[in-house]
């Protein structure tokens, strides 16, 4: 079996990456090609692909912050102890990031059919190739959303410390209709229940309207600025994608791209946009009005809607993402855990990586335990009540 290391995701056939990608959108060729066309950040891609006999049989994508200053990696890396953390030199960037960064997917992609012991093999060619390139570059790597144990004895012998990624938002989707939805969650959240009915009810009253938006030619300006804005607030950083992002996932997905709008006549109160797989619909991104979102509950409308069409088209389960956990877990979301894994890019990091990665852990499991007793009972209660 050969490694390959490939610049852009366009030098490789769309049928090969696809094929060890899987149904996952965001391991796939298309979603991986959006992203290198519409980024706005000053960042590089790198490839590494396995092959055996010609076919890929294990692969990464990575994002490369090389000689890049981020304070959202700081974030990432350190939470709130990124300012302590830079003052002492030990800025995230230089960095590799592995897998997506936008949503919950495996970052380490191997051929299913492989037998245990070849997949372990592919595994650690991957994890050497990624040492590799870090040492070569002097830049820290950071591996998001690992949720299985493919690579974990890989990252381990290799020095990686692991840690908690934020938790993802999601809900298992299991009823016929919106209303049975909301007549389950009005057994376990009857005030949320009634909230989504009264949301419902003052948008009419308001000529509030929530619409697909599938022609790239009608997308404006405007919206991608909500998008923006709302992610800064959220973010402290502009949004990663630039004003070509929302026509070429319309173009280039196709019906795999969910771009719904809010409108009140002929003004624009939010924008949501989201992707659709097999096994999943995906909210990735929302913006929305500041000063008619207080009082149109705009956030609202767009994250049913999302509901009401993950019923509709079948998907087993909606993935709402990271954040407003109080928000989505009244609304009967689950939380999943995943892990981040990293490498510091030289042994004083490393050894730094020990202290401030630890703070990070305790704070960060703190605060999942906490939630932990309403997502198990959300899960429980939404099962029992459709069974």
């Amino acid at each position: 079996m050969e490694i390959q290391e490939i610049a852009s995701i366009s030098r490789i056939s769309r049928d090969d990456w696809d094929s060890v990608a899987g149904s996952e959108i965001l391991s796939s060729h298309g979603w991986l090609t959006l992203i290198e066309q519409s980024t706005s950040e000053k960042i590089g891609f790198l490839y590494f692909v396995v092959r055996d006999s010609g076919k890929i049989v294990g692969a990464v994508s990575c994002q490369t912050y090389f000689g890049v200053e981020s304070a959202a990696l700081d974030r990432l890396l350190y939470g709130s102890a990124a300012r302590a953390a830079r003052a002492a030199g030990m800025r995230a960037t230089p960095a590799l990031v592995v897998g997506s960064r936008f949503g919950l997917a495996e970052p380490f992609l191997l051929d299913a059919s492989l037998p245990v012991l070849q997949r372990n093999r592919v595994s650690r060619q991957l994890v050497d190739a990624l040492v590799a390139a870090s040492e070569r570059e002097g830049a820290t790597i950071i591996v998001r959303n690992a949720s299985s144990n493919v690579a974990a004895g890989a990252l381990e012998k290799a020095g990686f410390r692991s840690t908690p990624e934020m938790p993802t938002a999601y809900i298992d989707i299991d009823w016929e209709t919106f209303a049975d939805f909301r007549s389950s969650l009005r057994k376990i959240h009857p005030a949320t229940e009634k909230a989504i009915r009264h949301q419902g009810n003052r948008a009419k009253r308001a000529g509030i309207e929530v619409e697909t938006i599938s022609d790239a030619g009608l997308v404006t300006p405007e919206m991608h600025e909500l998008l923006d804005s709302h992610y800064r607030r959220l973010n402290g950083v502009p949004l990663p994608f630039g004003a070509s992002f929302l026509p070429l996932a319309l173009n280039q997905l196709g019906g795999k791209a969910i771009l719904a709008i809010a409108r009140q006549d002929a003004r624009l109160l939010g924008v949501n946009f989201g992707l659709r797989d097999a096994t999943s619909l995906r909210t990735m991104m929302i913006g929305i009005d500041q000063d008619m979102g207080r009082r149109t509950a705009v956030y609202y409308l767009l994250s049913n809607g999302t509901i009401a069409r993950a019923i509709t088209a079948g998907a087993p389960r909606v993935y709402f993402g990271r954040m407003l956990y109080d928000v989505k877990l009244r609304r009967g979301c689950s939380l999943a855990r995943t892990t981040m894994w990293i490498r510091g890019r030289s042994s004083l990091q490393r050894r730094m990586l020990r202290y401030f990665i630890g703070l990070r852990t305790r704070k960060l499991n703190r605060m999942i335990d906490a939630y932990e007793p309403l997502s198990a009972a959300n899960a429980a209660g939404l099962r029992r009540n459709t069974g």
